[in-house]
């Protein structure tokens, strides 16, 4: 074990050559991850990654990733990738792209909403759905959720984090 390795580990710059930019990347590795070099982990990408971990570098309130994870068993850590958004070119950085005809190595998408959030939120959650389905989403590969209570929030993200996860990793697959 090296050490006094930390868990959370930033890496920047990171260059990213599609987009001519640099990004931080935030890695959170599991806590037993030096303990067995045998055992592989799942990985989850997840974006606005100053958001995730860290209250110094989160815009409005962090998702408190790194607490959340400490309360999981051994047997459903994860690996966590967090990519820093772009700033002022989020919205066309993470706006939704064509996936041709044979898709790519097999995705999920978790998409959470709340009713209270604007009015057109839940016909906005529905009209997701049936576009990923149209796309070619199986229902195993998608889950849209309409919750009746939340804002536009870290908060509200926080708290849908671990259903997400969940979902995406059932006990059954550690």
């Amino acid at each position: 074990m090296p050490p006094k390795v930390s868990r959370l580990q930033v890496h920047y710059p990171f260059y990213i050559p599609q987009l001519n930019r640099q990004r931080a990347i935030r890695v959170l590795l599991p806590r037993n991850y030096w303990k067995d070099s045998s055992r592989r982990f799942p990985v989850i990408y997840l974006q606005d990654g100053q958001n995730l971990f860290d209250p110094a570098t989160a815009a409005f309130r962090h998702w408190k990733l790194k607490e959340f994870m400490e309360r999981q068993p051994l047997k459903r850590q994860a690996i966590l990738v967090g990519i820093d958004h772009g700033g002022v070119d989020r919205s066309h950085e993470y706006a939704p792209y064509q996936r041709g005809k044979s898709g790519g190595p097999k995705s999920q998408i978790f998409v959470s909403g709340s009713k209270t959030e604007t009015r057109s939120m839940e016909p906005m959650l529905e009209k997701t759905y049936w576009a990923l389905k149209h796309g070619g989403y199986s229902d195993q590969q998608i889950r849209v959720v309409a919750k009746d209570r939340g804002s536009h929030s870290e908060a509200f993200w926080a708290r849908e984090f671990k259903p997400m996860y969940e979902w995406l990793f059932p006990v059954t697959v550690f």
